[in-house]
């Protein structure tokens, strides 16, 4: 049968079917057994965490340069595959480092819902199985993110045509 119809709060109430034998120098007996029952603790599920690192995919473009960064990117953790039922979320540092602690132990999606800046939002989905995850148990994810080319702001200058020299403080451009 299934234990959870014996379900009592935070513990189940299992019925004992069986016989109790008893064997002393006093007495000699068998007692049915059908009226007992046994108080079994529900177990607590275990915890694991998870540990996100952001790289990205064009170094040598994205290393020291200003218009990049690794930090403040937005992970969802989901509960679903279709990344609907959110359970928390993972935040990057500067080295692009993130985590989230204390998931009940299950299958979960992990999908950047904001991207650092300079880099495109990542549209992958990353599956976590840890049905069977022993306490404490760490994950990880990995994301190589794609950097947006030339992500500068465009820098305008006015120039007097007739001296070539720049304009500055005299009007607007429109």
């Amino acid at each position: 049968s299934n234990l959870n119809s014996y379900k009592q709060g935070d513990y189940y109430v299992v019925p004992n079917v069986g016989q109790l034998i008893v064997k002393s120098n006093y007495e000699n007996a068998t007692y049915d057994t059908n009226e007992v029952t046994t108080k079994v603790p529900i177990p607590e599920p275990n915890k694991f965490n998870i540990s996100l690192t952001k790289v990205s995919s064009n170094s040598t473009c994205t290393s020291g340069n200003d218009n990049y960064s690794l930090e403040g990117a937005v992970y969802g953790v989901y509960s679903d595959e279709a990344c609907r039922n959110q359970v928390g979320t993972i935040t990057t540092d500067a080295t692009g480092k993130g985590a989230i602690s204390n998931l009940v132990a299950g299958k979960y999606w992990v999908k950047e819902v904001t991207p650092s800046k300079g880099y495109t939002l990542d549209p992958a989905k990353y599956p976590i199985d840890a049905t069977k995850a022993a306490e404490g148990q760490t994950y990880s994810v990995s994301s190589k993110e794609v950097p947006i080319m030339d992500p500068g702001d465009v820098i305008l200058k006015k120039v007097d045509s007739n001296t070539n020299g720049t304009m500055e403080d005299q009007g607007t451009m429109e």
